[in-house]
């Protein structure tokens, strides 16, 4: 796919809480606009070390 073509994803993940992670994403087309968005919480469970 020619990189005009090719989908605009943007993402962000920010804390919320000590075993909580805030996330977003939006994927958009060029020329079409939004194709999909999603925002929510994730839980973590243990930790990595």
């Amino acid at each position: 796919i020619p990189a005009a073509l090719a989908p605009r994803v943007e993402a962000r993940e920010d804390p919320a809480g000590p075993d909580r992670i805030r996330i977003a994403v939006d994927i958009a087309l060029p020329g079409i606009g939004r194709l999909i968005a999603y925002s929510g919480i994730i839980h973590v469970e243990g930790s990595r070390s």
